[in-house]
């Protein structure tokens, strides 16, 4: 039975492979287990791997290192493609000021990091590690860990990582607590929120108009300059569906697709508000999503494009989790939902010209993967010198792929190379890579961990920690309160999303059955992922400036 044995200690590629499953198997077993709806998610590997390495079951480290990297490199990666679409529409209006309140708590707990540092006397390594262990965000703890490297401090990657999974409990349990205290401390009904501005990006809607304005060109252009689609007519009981040539009389109605906000502006224009359904109205027309699959309509716009043409007009689409009017600006990206009006042979047409090939949607496309992959490690190794800062910063496996990935995805095609990847194998991808990281960090740490945690300043580096997840949270929060008059359950999603944390996610979500939360949380996650990456080396190097 000797076998047994040496799988587990002798050192070998499936030794790793086994030692590896194992810690995940664990980990994510852990992880399931929730205490009032609370639990630790993802993070269980990491303290199963902590575990494993305090009982010296570890793996070789040079093989650990990769694992670790390119775990990370995965993760990173898939998020880019995610949020990416996104990002800069997260940047405009309300989402600005919920943007600039996560800033806040980025510097601000980089702040309190730096006072621990300098006064508390917390070492360097362990200053990187609380600093991401304390905002659950692993990925930062990855770029300090680059930095950690670049000016050679010993022990980097035990030390921080020790560090960082010492603060991680109370970084989750701490952005729940900061719920309740804002709660509490504001009388806060959330049930009596939607009274309050939210940052929920409003969804086209549909109604019926009817055409009363005898002073009315006739033409239906002025739909593009207000916004909103015109997608049936309703004249002397026959339905049809519009060109750029159809001319309004007055008596049709109109069915009218935009942001309640736009059809109001339209019906100054055209006349009143109907109360009849325009769709309800017995008539040849069908309607069908479609999705786009084929490569030739990518980067065409709807205008360009001219599905009027053929009888059948794009009232909405979908990207991602976003609707969006179909204006003829709109550029077509691989994976785009059309919802489609018109009679059947036309819908027929316009669907056999966007492709709809749902297996085409489930094709990965790995070339512009491993394209994006090696783009971004080659970005992440440009040394980027910033005034006041004594070393050269890098965006490291941590920040290169994952601005890659941004970029791609914004773009959606470029020649032949199409960035879209399935919300399924994205997902897959994105969980085994970060899997493999926490495992290789736990197993990484787990020697030292608890010797630090009950022998060491492990007790003190976890009340310092919890300053840092609770101080910069209180204080956005009170300005989204005060200053912005941000909805409770919006201000949410944006403490979760500024952790990027998504058992606090879950937890913001019971307070409300809107999507408030959900929407704040995926208006802050690109800039914060961004942000906590770019401070953390940062950081990393003004401290070591300080101590040199």
């Amino acid at each position: 039975m000797n076998w047994i044995i040496d799988i587990f200690t002798k050192q070998s590629v499936s030794q790793a492979i086994t030692i590896l499953g194992c810690v995940a198997i664990l980990g994510l077993l852990l992880g399931s287990i929730k205490i009032k709806g609370i639990g630790l998610g993802i993070a269980g590997v990491l303290f199963a791997g902590i575990g494993f390495g305090h009982f010296g079951l570890g793996i070789n480290d040079s093989v650990l290192e990769f694992t670790r990297d390119f775990g990370l490199l995965l993760f990173v990666y898939t998020v880019g493609l995610q949020v990416g679409p996104g990002f800069l529409a997260s940047l405009k209006k309300q989402g600005l000021w919920l943007n600039l309140l996560t800033l806040i708590a980025v510097f601000l707990g980089a702040g309190i990091v730096f006072f621990w540092h300098v006064i508390g006397k917390v070492p360097l390594a362990a200053a990187a590690g609380m600093f991401s262990g304390a905002t659950t965000n692993t990925p930062s703890l990855a770029a300090g860990q680059t930095a950690l490297s670049t000016i050679h401090v010993a022990n980097a990657v035990e030390i921080s990582g020790t560090a960082y999974a010492i603060a991680y409990p109370f970084g989750v349990i701490g952005i729940i607590l900061t719920m309740f205290i804002v709660k509490t401390v504001f009388r806060i009904n959330p049930q009596t929120e939607s009274k309050l501005p939210t940052t929920k990006q409003e969804k086209p809607s549909f109604r019926t108009l009817h055409v009363t304005n005898t002073r009315l060109d006739g033409k239906i252009s002025f739909q593009e300059e207000i916004g909103v689609v015109i997608s049936r007519v309703c004249r002397n009981g026959e339905v049809f569906v519009p060109d750029s040539d159809t001319c309004l009389k007055v008596g049709d109605l109109i069915n009218v697709v935009g942001t309640l906000e736009k059809i109001r502006k339209c019906a100054e224009i055209v006349g009143r508000e109907s109360e009849v359904d325009i769709k309800s109205i017995p008539s040849i027309l069908t309607t069908e999503r479609v999705s786009v699959t084929h490569k030739k309509v990518l980067g065409k716009t709807l205008g360009e494009l001219g599905f009027e043409g053929y009888g059948a007009v794009v009232s909405r689409v979908t990207r991602g989790e976003v609707e969006i009017t179909a204006n003829d600006d709109v550029a077509l990206q691989f994976g785009d939902s059309l919802f489609l009006v018109g009679p059947k042979d036309a819908v027929d047409k316009v669907t056999e010209i966007v492709g709809n090939k749902a297996k085409t949607l489930n094709h990965p496309h790995m070339l512009t993967v491993f394209i994006g992959i090696v783009l971004g490690a080659i970005l992440g190794a440009v040394p980027i010198t910033l005034p006041g800062v004594p070393f050269p910063l890098r965006l490291g496996l941590a920040g290169g792929p994952l601005l890659v990935a941004i970029t791609i995805s914004l773009i959606g095609r470029l020649g032949p190379l199409v960035s879209y990847l399935s919300p399924g194998g994205n997902f897959v991808l994105r969980e085994i890579g970060i899997t493999l990281f926490l495992a290789a960090v736990g197993l990484k740490s787990g020697a030292h961990f608890f010797s630090v945690l009950l022998n060491g300043p492990g007790f003190f580096w976890m009340l310092a920690a919890a300053t840092v997840t609770l101080g910069p949270l209180l204080v956005s929060a009170t300005i989204g309160r005060l200053a912005f008059k941000i909805s409770f359950v919006s201000l949410c999603g944006m403490l979760a999303g500024s952790m990027t944390d998504p058992p606090a996610l879950a937890f913001a979500t019971s307070f409300t059955a809107s999507e408030e939360p959900l929407v704040a949380y995926a208006t802050v996650y690109p800039l914060t992922m961004i942000a906590r990456v770019f401070v953390a080396q940062v950081l990393v190097f003004v401290l070591a400036g300080i101590g040199t």
